[in-house]
């Protein structure tokens, strides 16, 4: 087997597994439908972003500016602001970063949040892959509300 073919394989397995595990999220939440507070609507976007692009939650609302974590955490911020009736102010409270040492009012305030969404309104104009995980996170929400 080649090189190519391995990392093809293992590329593949991976998305298999984060399919699999969302598909296991949505289940748990069809079944509990206890889902009825905007709260609850965010913390649900929040963890299928995490998952629709392969980083943990502590990662997707930490300070990095890896542009991986910075294009989840946008993504979340805008479905969470057109699922929820959420201010600004209180979406940005979300990303707030547990670290040692530090204040825990690291929350990202309301223009850091209405920079995200225009930041992820601009590249779903373009951007395929974007847009695709974009989608397959509404569709996937959209399952677990809906059911």
């Amino acid at each position: 087997m080649e090189k190519q073919e391995i990392i093809s394989k293992i590329i593949f397995e991976a998305e298999r597994k984060i399919k699999q595990n969302t598909g296991i999220v949505v289940s748990l939440f069809c079944k509990s439908k206890e889902v009825n507070s905007d709260n609850e609507l965010a913390r649900i976007i929040v963890k299928l972003c995490a998952e629709e692009y392969g980083i943990p939650i502590e990662t997707l609302i930490a300070t990095t500016r890896h542009r991986l974590q910075c294009e989840a955490r946008q993504v979340s911020m805008k479905i969470v602001r057109e699922n929820t009736t959420l201010s600004l102010k209180d979406i940005g409270l979300l990303y707030m970063a547990k670290r040692k040492g530090y204040v825990a009012e690291l929350g990202k305030d309301h223009t850091t949040v209405i920079h995200g969404i225009k930041t992820i309104d601009n590249l779903l104009s373009y951007n395929k892959l974007v847009i695709e995980k974009y989608n397959r996170i509404l569709t996937d929400f959209n399952k677990i509300i809906n059911c």
